[in-house]
């Protein structure tokens, strides 16, 4: 029983170091956009918590003897995916870093002959990225919103920023093709209360930016552990 515990275990503790390790790597980044002054995203340990709950989840629900080769890989994910979430709250940004690193270990996982499968891994990322892209150039030209990603958070946003698309397409190496529209779903229920109580109460309207991020990601660590235990992946 306690040898099923440990990988289990060790997923949490990873997703809660990726959590808090990422937090500061992104401080360059961070700078870069934001000016010299810019610090580490507070408010870190509930989203490293819910990191591990998630992580834990996923360790649990796989076959017995994959647990110990993939308890790393949903660590990375669930930590990833949280640093994300809390970075695009606090600075209506998504950093390369970030995205870079989580599409890369999505890669690495298919090509070691993980996941998904390399041929829907693939495809869920460029579906992820070009979906998306190709909705925003349509958004753009009914709303009239300019090109180029905004570098505060107070510039004039695009329909569907290019974190979020960078964002999309690294969730779509982890969880194929089919995975994809069960995040997109997922997130789009999460944000649908939020917008109407924005439109409702804050007046909020159709061309206000609203960080999408955060829901992509939650919708993203409680997607693998179902995917898990549908046996999507191995």
């Amino acid at each position: 029983m306690w040898t099923d515990l440990i990988p289990a275990l060790g997923a949490g503790l990873t997703a809660v170091f990726i959590t808090l390790a990422s937090r500061v790597w992104v401080v360059p980044e961070l700078r870069h956009w934001l000016g010299n002054d810019a610090q580490p995203p507070h408010g870190a340990l509930p989203h490293a918590m819910l990191a591990a709950g998630a992580a834990v989840l996923a360790a649990a629900l796989m076959p017995a003897q994959e647990r110990l080769l993939m308890w790393v890989s949903v660590g990375v994910w669930s930590g990833l995916l949280a640093c994300c979430a809390l970075t695009d709250l606090r600075f209506r940004l998504l950093p390369d870093r970030l995205t870079l690193a989580l599409g890369l270990a999505g890669l690495g996982l298919a090509l070691a002959g993980h996941g998904p499968g390399l041929w829907s891994s693939l495809a869920g990322g460029a579906f992820g990225y070009g979906l998306p892209w190709l909705v925003g150039r349509l958004m753009r030209k009914s709303t009239g919103i300019a090109n180029g990603a905004p570098t505060e958070p107070s510039a004039p946003a695009e329909p569907i920023g290019r974190g979020d698309l960078a964002l999309l397409g690294a969730m779509g190496l982890w969880v194929g093709f089919s995975g994809l529209p069960l995040v997109l779903v997922g997130a789009s229920l999460v944000m649908l209360p939020i917008a109407a109580w924005g439109m409702l109460r804050r007046g909020w309207t159709r061309t206000t930016a609203l960080p999408f991020g955060p829901a992509l990601c939650l919708a993203g660590v409680f997607v693998l552990p179902w995917i898990l235990s549908e046996g999507s992946l191995p």
